[in-house]
């Protein structure tokens, strides 16, 4: 298995996993009562942040071997890179905020009134930046994906 090939398994991950993250939080939101949904969450959210993490390190591999193919365009594979470090940040941080949460209520018993909204908006965020990652990776290897002008112009079936 080559690291582009290695690289496209997990990248996915993060995207996905902070998606579900966000849904878990809105039923942990919906049924507050419901332990089990908060540890859910902090699951995908770590599950996400560890999909991150190996996308981080089989992403520099993958750049190796397609950054000097004259059909990717380097500004392309720089806005990834450069993007891929913030959405990292942010997903690792709605991991440690949803298990310090879920640690937080099995001590105490509750949890504190900040804890469910800056979960969400840490996870928000994180998920948005993931999606414009998804974005841009994509754009590497696939020129359609990139600004209408630099799309290839195909000609109608038929």
């Amino acid at each position: 298995m080559n690291p582009v090939y290695a690289h496209l398994l997990v990248n996915h991950l993060p995207v996905i996993g902070t998606l579900f993250g966000l849904l878990l939080l809105g039923l942990t939101l919906l049924y507050r009562g419901e332990r089990g949904l908060l540890r859910a969450t902090a699951l995908v959210l770590m599950v996400s942040a560890l999909g991150g993490v190996a996308a981080q390190v089989t992403g520099e591999e993958a750049e190796e071997l397609v950054e000097d193919r004259p059909d990717v365009p380097h500004d392309v594979i720089e806005a990834h890179e450069d993007g891929s470090k913030p959405a990292l940040v942010m997903t690792l941080l709605a991991a440690v905020i949803g298990v310090g949460l879920v640690v937080w209520q099995t001590r105490r018993g509750s949890l504190p009134a900040a804890g469910l909204p800056a979960l969400a908006l840490v996870t928000l965020v994180a998920f948005g930046l993931m999606a414009r990652m998804g974005q841009t990776g994509g754009q590497i290897i696939r020129p359609e994906l990139r600004a209408p002008s630099a799309a290839p112009v195909l000609p109608a079936p038929g």
